[in-house]
């Protein structure tokens, strides 16, 4: 009995050169690496507002809901996000860390470091995002990401306060 350099035997019933087998493998193997044809990203840029008053760090979260695909993207220092992503219906979330928080669930004193009781980036306040846009069942904030670059500028509204 020959092995695999000749031929394999018996796959689905019958006699199979190798050569068959590598020729039927090779596009599915494309189409697998190519994610079916399904590859195709667009990338949103804009800034990130608070009432009108940019957002100085964080973190902007797209959910595209056709492809349950999401991507995040750091907020620089002027408001600014890019994040590339599938076309289609996105919803966005926004995180903002709370003043005197660090990365890890870890806290500081912002007495001791000198900012007066408010952590920001230099030159900014801090700000406090509602709660509605940090969670993607709750935020009214969307849109939809079409083929090549997109800007757009995510604008919320601080709650009412009641006292």
């Amino acid at each position: 009995m020959s092995y695999l350099p000749i031929q394999v035997r018996r796959l689905c019933g019958r006699s199979f050169h190798l050569q068959n087998l590598v020729m039927l493998a090779t596009p599915m193997f494309v189409l697998w690496c190519s994610g079916c044809g399904g590859g195709s990203t667009s990338t949103v840029t804009g800034k990130v507002k608070l009432d009108g008053k940019i957002v100085p760090a964080g973190t902007v979260t797209f959910m595209n809901e056709q492809h349950k695909s999401v991507q995040s993207s750091v907020i620089g220092s002027d408001g600014t996000y890019s994040i590339s992503i599938a076309p289609g219906n996105c919803k966005i979330t926004v995180m903002v860390p709370k003043a005197g928080e660090m990365g890890g669930g870890m806290k500081m004193d912002p007495a001791k470091m000198g900012a007066g009781g408010k952590v920001a980036a230099k030159g900014t306040e801090a700000v406090d995002v509602p709660p509605k846009y940090r969670d993607m069942k709750t935020t009214p904030l969307t849109v939809n990401v079409e083929a090549g670059q997109k800007t757009h500028d995510i604008d919320m509204k601080a709650e009412a306060k009641t006292d």
